[in-house]
């Protein structure tokens, strides 16, 4: 546990909201923080999603979860008011504690994001195929064709969002093992390899650990309410 004035956030930063539907289902939206009264309140924009501003009501509870470092925070909060002059900003209570966990090399997170991966020694040899798993170590890959075997170097490539946000990911990883696939119906993918993440140029390695920390943040990890 920690204070939240020990996180110092900065304006602008991302918090997710996770928000019960009548259902008790949880919806995600992101905001940003503004600022804060200690003790008192925290000031966030409105909730966003898919691009739209949410509207929500005062007394709403919440879990606000957001990335600090290599690391997870969450606490609950409560929508205080909502205001729309001068400008469209939203009052949450102010935490008590809140929960830190650290995020391993290990954690990891299902997703399903198409690639190309071919082989650095024999660049013919390319497919295309899904990753669909993935720490910031590694991933699991589901390819339709066998372009590389345990030893080997390949280059993962995808195009993918981060909120409303595009970009390209290019990085190079070592086959470590390979799995066999969990029945052999004609559905199961031909090929399915985990990797180990090589990339030491710091701009790709950038671009891989926000795409997994956003990855992280959105999934529910263990221990975290």
């Amino acid at each position: 546990m920690t204070d939240f004035a020990h996180l110092h956030l900065k304006s602008g930063y991302p918090i997710q909201l996770q928000v019960p539907d009548s259902r008790g289902n949880k919806q995600r939206f992101f905001c940003k923080y503004i600022g804060c009264t200690a003790n008192q309140y925290i000031v966030t924009s409105k909730l966003v999603t898919g691009g739209q501003i949410e509207d929500v009501s005062a007394g709403v509870t919440a879990t606000a979860r957001l990335m600090i470092g290599r690391g997870i925070c969450v606490f609950p909060v409560k929508i205080l008011m909502v205001q729309n002059d001068p400008f469209p900003v939203m009052y949450l209570s102010y935490p008590k504690q809140v929960e830190f966990k650290e995020i391993r090399n290990a954690d990891r997170v299902e997703v399903n994001l198409p690639v190309f991966v071919r082989s650095v020694a024999k660049q013919h040899n390319a497919t295309e195929g899904r990753l669909t798993d993935i720490s910031y170590s590694g991933a699991k890959l589901e390819l339709k064709q066998p372009v590389a075997v345990i030893g080997d170097e390949v280059y993962i490539s995808s195009d993918f969002h981060i909120e409303t946000l595009p970009h390209h990911i290019n990085v190079k990883a070592k086959v470590r093992t390979r799995i066999n696939p969990p029945d052999k119906s004609k559905s199961s993918p031909l090929t399915i390899l985990g990797v180990e993440f090589l990339e030491q140029e710091p701009e790709r390695k950038v671009v891989l650990y926000a795409y997994v920390s956003y990855q992280l943040a959105q999934s529910n990890l263990p221990n975290l309410r």
